[in-house]
Formats: structure tokens, C-alpha cells, sequence
């Protein structure tokens, strides 16, 4: 992670990764997907559909303004 900042009295810092940052990032996302995949490749076509159906209706269940 690296920042510069962006006014003379250094209170507002724009980050960024390094380099090595963003090589770890690349390699974590490679990974997570090969994960991913063993995980599911048990799941039928049809219970993957049904996790991404459901986890889009808690996603916008928790997304809306109506909860009290």
C-alpha cells in the first residue's frame, strides 16, 4: 500500500497498492477462484442457481431502506 498526499497540509492521502501489492491481490483472486471451484464442482447446475437466486434476495433484502 503506498499514499501521496494530495494538499500541502497532508490531511487528504490518496492510496494505492504497490507493485507487490497488486501481485498478492492477483495471486489471493487465483486462488479464491480455485477454491471456489472445488467447492462447488460437487453442486448441480441447478443448486448453483438456486445459492445465486437466494444469496441476490439477501443481498437485496439487506440493501433496502425499509428495514427498522
Amino acid at each position: 500500500m503506498e499514499s501521496v498526499a494530495i494538499n500541502r497540509d497532508n490531511r487528504q492521502r490518496k492510496y494505492s497498492l504497490s507493485e507487490t501489492g497488486q501481485t498478492v491481490l492477483k495471486t489471493l483472486t487465483q486462488q479464491a477462484q480455485v477454491y471456489r471451484k472445488h467447492v462447488f464442482s460437487v453442486w448441480s447446475e441447478d443448486e448453483q442457481r438456486m445459492m445465486t437466486i437466494l444469496l441476490n434476495r439477501l443481498e437485496n433484502s439487506l440493501n433496502t431502506n425499509d428495514i427498522v
